[in-house]
Protein backbone atom coordinates (compact mmCIF):
# COMPACT_ATOMS: atom_id res chain seq x y z
CA UNK A 1 0.00 0.00 0.00
CA UNK A 2 2.72 2.60 0.74
CA UNK A 3 4.03 2.63 -3.10
CA UNK A 4 0.51 4.82 -3.44
CA UNK A 5 -0.19 6.36 -0.66
CA UNK A 6 1.61 7.35 2.34
CA UNK A 7 0.68 7.87 6.16
CA UNK A 8 1.39 10.55 8.46
CA UNK A 9 0.64 10.91 12.41
CA UNK A 10 0.42 15.09 12.76
CA UNK A 11 -1.29 14.87 16.09
CA UNK A 12 -2.46 12.73 18.93
CA UNK A 13 -3.92 14.87 21.79
CA UNK A 14 -6.79 14.42 24.05
CA UNK A 15 -9.57 17.17 23.96
CA UNK A 16 -12.36 17.07 26.40
CA UNK A 17 -12.92 12.82 27.21
CA UNK A 18 -11.87 12.06 23.66
CA UNK A 19 -8.56 11.25 21.95
CA UNK A 20 -7.73 12.59 18.60
CA UNK A 21 -5.51 11.41 16.38
CA UNK A 22 -4.59 13.31 12.90
CA UNK A 23 -3.50 11.75 9.79
CA UNK A 24 -2.70 12.85 6.74
CA UNK A 25 -3.11 10.62 3.74
CA UNK A 26 -1.06 11.45 0.66
CA UNK A 27 -1.38 9.67 -2.91
CA UNK A 28 1.84 9.13 -4.09
CA UNK A 29 0.41 8.35 -7.88
CA UNK A 30 -0.26 9.85 -11.06
CA UNK A 31 -3.76 9.64 -11.02
CA UNK A 32 -6.75 10.30 -8.53
CA UNK A 33 -7.33 7.52 -5.65
CA UNK A 34 -10.80 7.08 -5.98
CA UNK A 35 -13.46 5.79 -3.57
CA UNK A 36 -10.79 5.07 -0.99
CA UNK A 37 -12.32 3.19 2.06
CA UNK A 38 -11.05 4.07 5.54
CA UNK A 39 -13.35 2.05 8.27
CA UNK A 40 -11.69 2.36 12.38
CA UNK A 41 -10.44 -0.80 13.88
CA UNK A 42 -10.20 -1.57 18.17
CA UNK A 43 -7.45 0.08 19.55
CA UNK A 44 -5.54 0.61 22.54
CA UNK A 45 -3.24 2.37 25.19
CA UNK A 46 -0.33 1.96 27.11
CA UNK A 47 -2.46 0.76 30.24
CA UNK A 48 -3.84 -2.17 28.18
CA UNK A 49 -7.03 -0.44 27.85
CA UNK A 50 -9.56 -1.74 24.91
CA UNK A 51 -11.38 1.24 22.75
CA UNK A 52 -13.84 -0.90 20.43
CA UNK A 53 -14.33 -0.53 16.89
CA UNK A 54 -18.01 0.30 17.85
CA UNK A 55 -17.53 3.17 19.45
CA UNK A 56 -14.53 4.74 17.43
CA UNK A 57 -15.69 7.05 14.88
CA UNK A 58 -13.21 9.10 11.91
CA UNK A 59 -13.72 12.29 9.58
CA UNK A 60 -12.41 13.50 6.45
CA UNK A 61 -11.38 16.83 5.50
CA UNK A 62 -13.03 18.25 9.05
CA UNK A 63 -16.54 16.43 7.93
CA UNK A 64 -19.09 14.04 10.17
CA UNK A 65 -18.01 11.53 12.24
CA UNK A 66 -18.50 7.89 11.13
CA UNK A 67 -17.54 4.23 11.79
CA UNK A 68 -15.96 4.74 8.02
CA UNK A 69 -15.68 6.99 5.11
CA UNK A 70 -15.33 6.46 1.18
CA UNK A 71 -13.62 9.92 -0.27
CA UNK A 72 -10.97 10.33 -3.11
CA UNK A 73 -8.21 11.96 -3.27
CA UNK A 74 -6.18 13.88 -6.58
CA UNK A 75 -2.92 12.97 -7.60
CA UNK A 76 -0.29 14.12 -5.75
CA UNK A 77 -2.99 15.81 -3.26
CA UNK A 78 -3.68 14.89 0.40
CA UNK A 79 -6.46 14.19 2.83
CA UNK A 80 -7.12 14.62 6.57
CA UNK A 81 -8.37 11.87 8.56
CA UNK A 82 -8.95 12.41 12.17
CA UNK A 83 -10.05 9.71 14.42
CA UNK A 84 -11.86 10.21 17.39
CA UNK A 85 -11.86 7.35 20.28
CA UNK A 86 -14.49 8.10 23.03
CA UNK A 87 -14.54 7.97 26.63
CA UNK A 88 -10.85 7.85 26.62
CA UNK A 89 -8.62 6.38 30.01
CA UNK A 90 -10.65 7.88 32.44
CA UNK A 91 -7.75 7.37 34.67
CA UNK A 92 -5.59 9.82 33.18
CA UNK A 93 -2.76 8.13 32.71
CA UNK A 94 -2.18 6.41 29.74
CA UNK A 95 0.89 8.23 27.77
CA UNK A 96 0.61 6.35 24.41
CA UNK A 97 -1.54 4.88 22.00
CA UNK A 98 -1.72 2.73 19.04
CA UNK A 99 -3.81 3.53 16.44
CA UNK A 100 -5.41 1.17 14.22
CA UNK A 101 -7.87 1.37 10.89
CA UNK A 102 -8.51 -0.33 7.94
CA UNK A 103 -7.60 1.11 4.17
CA UNK A 104 -8.44 0.13 0.44
CA UNK A 105 -7.36 1.38 -2.17
CA UNK A 106 -9.61 0.28 -4.89
CA UNK A 107 -8.38 1.93 -7.83
CA UNK A 108 -5.03 0.32 -7.14
CA UNK A 109 -6.56 -2.61 -5.90
CA UNK A 110 -4.60 -3.22 -2.96
CA UNK A 111 -6.16 -2.67 1.11
CA UNK A 112 -4.70 -3.60 4.33
CA UNK A 113 -4.22 -2.36 8.32
CA UNK A 114 -2.32 1.09 9.19
CA UNK A 115 -1.03 0.51 12.19
CA UNK A 116 0.47 3.41 14.41
CA UNK A 117 2.38 2.23 17.55
CA UNK A 118 3.18 4.19 20.69
CA UNK A 119 1.83 7.20 19.65
CA UNK A 120 2.55 9.93 22.19
CA UNK A 121 -0.77 11.20 23.71
CA UNK A 122 -0.55 15.39 24.05
CA UNK A 123 -2.69 16.53 26.69
CA UNK A 124 -3.02 20.14 26.79
CA UNK A 125 -6.47 20.62 28.26
CA UNK A 126 -6.98 23.49 30.35
CA UNK A 127 -9.44 23.41 32.97
CA UNK A 128 -10.12 26.82 33.23
CA UNK A 129 -12.17 28.16 36.45
CA UNK A 130 -13.50 24.86 36.70
CA UNK A 131 -14.52 24.09 33.33
CA UNK A 132 -13.40 22.19 30.30
CA UNK A 133 -14.31 23.02 26.65
CA UNK A 134 -15.36 20.29 24.17
CA UNK A 135 -13.38 21.45 21.39
CA UNK A 136 -9.94 23.50 20.87
CA UNK A 137 -12.18 25.76 18.98
CA UNK A 138 -14.79 27.48 21.84
CA UNK A 139 -13.32 29.19 24.93
CA UNK A 140 -15.65 28.44 27.79
CA UNK A 141 -15.54 30.41 31.41
CA UNK A 142 -17.28 30.19 34.48
CA UNK A 143 -18.73 33.48 35.67
CA UNK A 144 -20.19 32.62 38.45
CA UNK A 145 -22.93 30.65 41.01
CA UNK A 146 -25.80 32.10 43.04
CA UNK A 147 -27.56 29.33 45.58
CA UNK A 148 -30.53 29.13 47.44
CA UNK A 149 -29.76 26.73 49.98
CA UNK A 150 -33.38 26.98 51.48
CA UNK A 151 -34.19 25.38 48.17
CA UNK A 152 -31.65 23.48 47.27
CA UNK A 153 -31.99 25.46 43.75
CA UNK A 154 -28.51 26.40 42.53
CA UNK A 155 -27.80 28.61 39.34
CA UNK A 156 -24.36 28.09 37.17
CA UNK A 157 -23.66 30.86 35.20
CA UNK A 158 -20.94 30.37 32.32
CA UNK A 159 -19.62 31.93 29.12
CA UNK A 160 -18.91 30.59 25.31
CA UNK A 161 -16.49 32.03 23.31
CA UNK A 162 -16.48 31.26 19.70
CA UNK A 163 -12.68 31.24 18.38
CA UNK A 164 -12.87 28.61 15.60
CA UNK A 165 -12.73 31.55 13.38
CA UNK A 166 -16.02 31.16 11.27
CA UNK A 167 -19.99 31.59 12.29
CA UNK A 168 -20.97 28.35 13.95
CA UNK A 169 -24.74 27.78 13.50
CA UNK A 170 -27.77 26.02 15.63
CA UNK A 171 -25.69 26.01 18.83
CA UNK A 172 -27.12 23.64 20.61
CA UNK A 173 -26.98 23.57 24.69
CA UNK A 174 -29.24 21.23 26.99
CA UNK A 175 -28.07 20.62 30.79
CA UNK A 176 -26.77 16.73 31.74
CA UNK A 177 -26.95 15.79 35.45
CA UNK A 178 -25.24 17.40 38.02
CA UNK A 179 -23.86 16.56 41.47
CA UNK A 180 -23.19 18.45 44.76
CA UNK A 181 -20.08 17.41 47.06
CA UNK A 182 -22.67 15.90 49.18
CA UNK A 183 -23.71 13.13 46.42
CA UNK A 184 -27.55 14.69 45.64
CA UNK A 185 -28.17 14.31 41.86
CA UNK A 186 -29.65 17.57 40.35
CA UNK A 187 -31.31 15.25 37.82
CA UNK A 188 -31.36 16.42 33.81
CA UNK A 189 -35.20 15.71 33.53
CA UNK A 190 -35.76 19.23 35.40
CA UNK A 191 -32.60 20.76 35.02
CA UNK A 192 -32.84 23.94 32.69
CA UNK A 193 -31.00 26.44 30.59
CA UNK A 194 -31.10 30.00 29.49
CA UNK A 195 -29.21 32.55 27.56
CA UNK A 196 -29.38 35.56 29.36
CA UNK A 197 -26.98 37.37 32.34
CA UNK A 198 -29.73 37.71 34.89
CA UNK A 199 -30.71 35.00 37.02
CA UNK A 200 -34.26 36.15 37.62
CA UNK A 201 -35.22 37.30 34.47
CA UNK A 202 -33.70 34.76 32.25
CA UNK A 203 -36.47 32.24 30.54
CA UNK A 204 -35.63 29.07 31.18
CA UNK A 205 -35.91 26.05 28.92
CA UNK A 206 -34.41 22.09 28.96
CA UNK A 207 -32.39 23.25 25.71
CA UNK A 208 -31.52 26.24 23.72
CA UNK A 209 -29.99 26.67 19.98
CA UNK A 210 -28.72 30.07 18.20
CA UNK A 211 -25.77 30.92 15.61
CA UNK A 212 -22.74 32.33 17.16
CA UNK A 213 -20.50 34.45 15.25
CA UNK A 214 -16.91 34.23 14.91
CA UNK A 215 -15.39 36.15 18.32
CA UNK A 216 -18.42 36.16 19.74
CA UNK A 217 -19.29 35.60 23.51
CA UNK A 218 -22.65 34.27 24.55
CA UNK A 219 -23.36 33.55 28.48
CA UNK A 220 -25.77 31.10 29.29
CA UNK A 221 -27.27 30.34 32.83
CA UNK A 222 -28.04 26.42 34.11
CA UNK A 223 -31.19 26.38 36.67
CA UNK A 224 -30.37 22.90 39.05
CA UNK A 225 -32.80 22.60 41.40
CA UNK A 226 -32.96 19.44 43.95
CA UNK A 227 -29.18 19.95 45.61
CA UNK A 228 -28.46 19.34 48.92
CA UNK A 229 -29.47 21.98 51.61
CA UNK A 230 -25.74 21.75 53.01
CA UNK A 231 -24.41 21.48 49.37
CA UNK A 232 -20.76 23.81 48.56
CA UNK A 233 -19.76 22.53 45.26
CA UNK A 234 -21.44 20.99 42.08
CA UNK A 235 -20.19 19.45 39.11
CA UNK A 236 -21.60 17.87 35.71
CA UNK A 237 -21.85 18.83 32.52
CA UNK A 238 -23.99 20.68 29.51
CA UNK A 239 -24.42 18.42 26.21
CA UNK A 240 -23.63 20.40 22.95
CA UNK A 241 -24.64 19.95 19.15
CA UNK A 242 -24.06 22.19 15.81
CA UNK A 243 -25.70 22.49 12.82
CA UNK A 244 -22.36 23.29 10.98
CA UNK A 245 -19.29 23.13 13.19
CA UNK A 246 -17.58 19.19 14.16
CA UNK A 247 -16.93 19.33 17.86
CA UNK A 248 -14.80 17.06 19.00
CA UNK A 249 -16.35 16.47 22.37
CA UNK A 250 -20.54 16.55 22.87
CA UNK A 251 -20.21 17.92 26.69
CA UNK A 252 -19.04 20.56 28.38
CA UNK A 253 -17.86 19.71 31.87
CA UNK A 254 -17.34 21.50 35.20
CA UNK A 255 -15.98 20.54 37.70
CA UNK A 256 -16.29 21.59 41.65
CA UNK A 257 -17.76 24.50 41.03
CA UNK A 258 -17.92 26.40 44.34
CA UNK A 259 -21.95 27.67 45.42
CA UNK A 260 -22.11 31.14 46.04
Amino acid sequence: MTDYASFTVTNCERVGSVLIVDVTLKNKTKETLRNVYVSVNSMSDDLGSQYSYHYNRVSVNSGEYSGYKTFSVLAGETASLRFKIPDFDTTNKATKFNLSFACKLPSADVEGDVMGANLDITDNRVISNGAQTPDNGLEIEVLGTSYDKTEGLAYLKFSVKNVTGEDITSFSLGPNNFSDDTGTVSSYHYNRIAVGTDYSSATYTSSVTRSIAAGETVTYICKLPDLSKTATRISGSVGCSTGSYVLVDDRIRFYDIPLN
